[in-house]
């Protein structure tokens, strides 16, 4: 992965840093898990874990983070630290490395041509939530897409081709379909 972000960074490609927390168990670090009776010190991890690779992953100049990524169908973690830690993420995240923008990402908000609208309520109260208690999001992301949250308003606004947020690599030779996500940054495997 981060040789991937250093040959995105060295061709002028879009660099998302994702993802800092997926807040599920089956996506963390191992060692997460067994913090899941004590809050105090699985806080505590996980703002060491996202500071670690905050720094560590500063030398790509990433575009914007995925702070938090699949809230909507990942929440074991929030579920015991409480919506508000969300919000203390985003801020260590900026507080750590204030260039690139901090985001969002969610899967199945416009897939099936955009029939998702309890997908689409459920991420926008997740965005208003953020937004209304001071978090510094500036970027929504979905599975396929990437845009400015100035952008968010669809019914003014219409979809137009975005840069995607996961490759979906074609190899030549056998024409078969092979999806890349962008690798979660977590210096240790799940």
């Amino acid at each position: 992965y981060l040789a991937l972000s250093q040959w995105a960074r060295d061709n002028g490609l879009h660099n998302p840093g994702h993802c800092l927390i997926w807040p599920d168990w089956e996506s963390t670090p191992t060692a997460l898990r067994k913090l899941e009776k004590d809050p105090a010190a699985l806080r505590k991890a996980i703002h060491d874990s996202i500071s670690e690779r905050v720094k560590m992953c500063r030398r790509f100049k990433f575009d914007d983070y995925d702070v938090i990524n699949e809230l909507r169908d990942n929440h074991s973690i929030v579920d015991i630290l409480g919506k508000p830690v969300i919000v203390d993420w985003f801020k260590l995240a900026k507080e750590l490395d204030p260039r690139p923008r901090m985001g969002i990402n969610e899967f199945s908000i416009i897939a099936g041509g955009g029939h998702t609208g309890k997908e689409q309520e459920i991420y926008e109260g997740h965005i208003k939530y953020l937004l209304d208690n001071g978090a510094p999001l500036e970027v929504s992301a979905t599975a396929t897409s990437r845009r400015s949250l100035s952008a968010i308003d669809t019914e003014t606004e219409p979809l137009r081709p975005l840069p995607l947020s996961e490759m979906v690599l074609v190899p030549a030779a056998t024409g078969a379909r092979t999806t890349t996500p962008s690798a979660s940054v977590w210096p240790e495997g799940p």
